[in-house]
């Protein structure tokens, strides 16, 4: 099935999904509230009555406030994302503890309690999906610098079986920008810190008649290489930049119909990797000593004197995004109908190192997308019935080059298409009005095909194949619960949901180069409370997960007995734990924060084949004795990882904050905040080697901030990650040589200054 099937049948089902009268979502005046009013709990006011702010959410595609949900959600406001200088998706690791986002090449890779996807090539989907303005963002790398003019950030944890369907086994980041409103205004901010980091940041609100508004914003970033060792002047390790801008427009002709249009538009630019080496430096290194510097080429060639060590200091990335969409919302009376095409399209040239590899990528990528959806919000029955259309096309080019093995291949994929469409239902019941049963169901078909060429440039006759691979799945994912009041203040909740991430291909000869759909099924149990007159909110969560056919990717065999980058169903997992959200308004100038989780995982299976030449050093695992395929072929061993953890799982996590807010006699206010964050150790990858352990760590950020008493001027200064901890996110075991271990690190310790005019 060609590219042009794949288009015809996409456009007639999207024509089709949009005319259907399925569709759905709150009003167009509820979702402007929600967003104006999506502020995290708030530091002291000097209002004597004033108690924990509620939290409004649109993750169910209805406004409602999260105490009174049943949702298992970290939510982040958009001041707290400023104050924390957010700019790209893996610095959310500082403000959403049960998050954790890595970055390899140009993929990004976002995990949930240790439920993600490592795949940094061309045919990963992620397990986590990541969502802006509710249009889904299906490749890793079709992420951009979005997080400026933002009103919150919603991280839904475990299975999307209903609402987010595709591909959301282990959750959601949703990201929801400010939408245009009938006031004028607006705002320019900026923010100036070490290693040149700058974020220029501004938006304006322009109401051009009672029906029409408009809302542009933009963003540039920059700042110099965090990592050390000696790079060359003018090489790509000197800065990273990005340019990003956001034009929208809201029309409501009536009362009853809303149209918003976005269009939005990026560019970034800098080094590929911050990769470092955990091991073999010496115990009181440079954390932060990059790994394809000088130095560090001294360590691996000691390692391993043969070793052939490639040019690394011409890692970049350059990637172009833009993207279009509109949500219409219409009130017939009994529901509200609402209808959200988009369109999504990158170009990304990238060249990266990692695990001993240089590979040369070059992607192009078309993404469309449609959800129509009915709404009834009544107080006794809430119902939402809808349909969903997802293409999305993309020719891909790769070059890898593994010396000194001499392992060098062009890999040309003229067509690498995923095909998805849905129809789903959820309701909420009222049985009496402290008792609520919820449910939902959902549908999903998915298509994808590979079509493309390996070719081997060392002339190894079994390594040249042409891929020519279709496959389809069919799933159908639900949800069900409870909400039970047991006091005004206080409500308990008891609900269970399944998901599910489709299988696909790997670069292997055909057949056997297919792997099956993971599956989750998530149980949880929790309660919600306010005390003391609002002023001290508990919220407890418990959770049961079981984890099925788990895709991961290793070196291994494909069906003709040649070696690949395999990616296997390789085993089961059961997690469990416990989180706690804690809010205290100790005073009317004073605020105590405490997020915290505890996350039990293991793999009850986990084992997977290798060539007979890999290095049992390379792994923490159980490896078993070479052995002989009954059919033929190489030699191979069977490596069993049962009884690990997860990958990107910390046991504990806890992030806890402090507010104090001075009020001064004109009216004007200092603040100051402090959080600390504290992960536990964890391994980075399914490697298990004592490289791959990430130690324990703490992390303290403090902003002091001036805020003038009309609140149109403030002046701050920041500090991030006092304790200059190395805070490790993803990681690999070099391809050739054993206890050479490549991590991706945050930045160390950054200060700065910033400021922001408002009018």
């Amino acid at each position: 099935m060609g590219t042009g099937s794949l288009r015809t049948t996409g456009a007639l089902r999207l024509l089709l999904i949009a005319g259907a009268s399925v569709a759905a979502i709150q009003s167009a005046a509820a979702q402007e509230a929600a967003t104006e009013s999506a502020i995290a709990v708030p530091v002291a006011t000097g209002d004597e009555k004033a108690g924990v702010g509620d939290i409004i959410v649109t993750a169910r595609r209805r406004s409602e406030n999260l105490q009174k949900s049943s949702l298992a959600i970290d939510v982040v406001s958009g001041n707290d994302l400023a104050r924390a200088g957010i700019t790209n998706a893996t610095d959310l690791n500082r403000v959403a503890p049960t998050v954790l986002i890595g970055q390899t090449g140009s993929f990004t890779q976002v995990y949930v309690r240790g439920v993600g996807t490592s795949s940094a090539n061309q045919f990963g989907d992620p397990s986590v999906t990541f969502n802006e303005d509710g249009v889904v963002i299906d490749r890793p790398n079709m992420i951009g610098p979005v997080f400026y003019d933002i009103a919150r950030v919603e991280v839904l944890k475990g299975p999307q079986g209903t609402l987010y369907g595709r591909n959301a086994t282990g959750g959601a980041v949703n990201v929801i920008t400010v939408a245009p409103t009938q006031t004028f205004g607006g705002f320019a901010s900026g923010q100036y810190g070490n290693y040149n980091n700058y974020i220029l940041t501004g938006a304006l609100n322009v109401p051009f008649s009672d029906t029409l508004a408009v809302r542009a914003s933009g963003q540039f970033q920059g700042h110099e290489s965090f990592l050390s060792g000696g790079y060359p002047v003018g090489s790509h390790y000197r800065a990273t930049r990005s340019k990003a801008g956001r034009l929208q427009m809201m029309w409501r002709p009536t009362s009853d119909i809303s149209l918003r249009l976005i269009g939005e538009a990026s560019h970034e630019g800098g080094p590929a990797d911050n990769f470092v080496l955990t091991n073999p430096n010496e115990p009181n290194s440079d954390p932060w000593l990059g790994a394809f510097n000088p130095e560090a080429n001294a360590i691996i060639t000691a390692a391993a004197p043969l070793q052939i060590l490639l040019r690394s200091d011409d890692s970049n990335i350059d990637k172009d995004l833009w993207n279009v969409g509109a949500e219409l919302n219409w009130n017939l009376g009994f529901a509200t109908l609402t209808v959200q095409p988009a369109y999504r399209d990158l170009t990304l040239h990238a060249t990266s190192y990692g695990g001993g590899l240089k590979l040369v990528y070059d992607e192009k990528s078309k993404q469309t997308s449609v959800e129509t959806r009915l709404a009834h919000d009544g107080a006794s029955l809430k119902w939402l019935v809808g349909a969903f259309y997802f293409n999305n096309d993309r020719t891909v080019r790769n070059f890898i080059d593994s010396n000194p093995v001499s392992q060098r291949a062009l890999q040309v994929f003229p067509e690498i298409g995923s095909e998805s469409y849905a129809f789903f239902a959820d309701s909420t019941v009222s049985l009496d009005p402290s008792l609520r049963l919820l449910g939902g169901i959902r549908y999903t078909h998915e298509r994808k095909i590979v079509q493309g060429v390996r070719t081997d440039l060392d002339n190894t006759p079994t390594n040249n194949f042409v891929l020519n691979d279709y496959a389809t799945y069919n799933e159908v994912t639900w949800r069900g619960g409870m909400e039970f009041d047991v006091a005004p203040q206080s409500m308990a909740y008891a609900t269970v949901s399944t998901g599910f991430k489709s299988g696909g291909f790997y670069t292997a000869i055909s057949p056997g180069n297919d792997y099956k759909p993971e599956h989750l099924t998530a149980y949880t149990l929790g309660i919600r409370n306010r005390f003391l007159d609002n002023k001290l909110q508990i919220n407890l969560e418990g959770f049961y997960w079981k984890y099925k056919d788990n895709q991961q990717s290793a070196i291994g065999f494909d069906g003709q007995g040649n070696i690949a980058f395999v990616t296997y169903n390789a085993g089961n997992a059961t997690l469990y734990g416990l989180s706690a959200d804690i809010v205290a308004r100790v005073s009317t100038a004073d605020t105590l924060t405490l997020n915290a989780e505890y996350n039990h995982s293991r793999y009850d299976s986990f084992s997977y084949v290798v060539p007979f030449i890999f290095n049992p050093a390379s792994t923490g695992c159980s490896v078993g004795p070479i052995f002989a395929p009954p059919a033929g072929g190489l030699n191979r061993r069977i490596v069993d990882c049962s009884g690990f953890p997860l990958p990107r799982a910390p046991k504990f996590v806890a992030r806890g904050g402090y507010a104090h807010v001075f009020r001064l006699d004109d009216g004007s206010t200092v603040t100051a905040n402090a959080v600390g964050n504290y992960q536990s150790s964890k391994y980075l990858s399914i490697d298990y080697v004592p490289a791959a352990l990430a130690k324990r760590t703490f992390t303290a950020d403090f902003d002091l901030d001036f805020v003038s008493s009309n609140k149109r001027f403030s002046v701050g200064a920041f500090v991030h990650n006092l304790t200059n901890e190395a805070v490790y996110t993803s990681g690999g075991e070099h391809q050739q040589i054993a206890n050479v271990y490549y991590a991706s690190i945050n930045p160390p310790r950054t200060y700065g200054v910033r400021g922001q005019f408002s009018f």
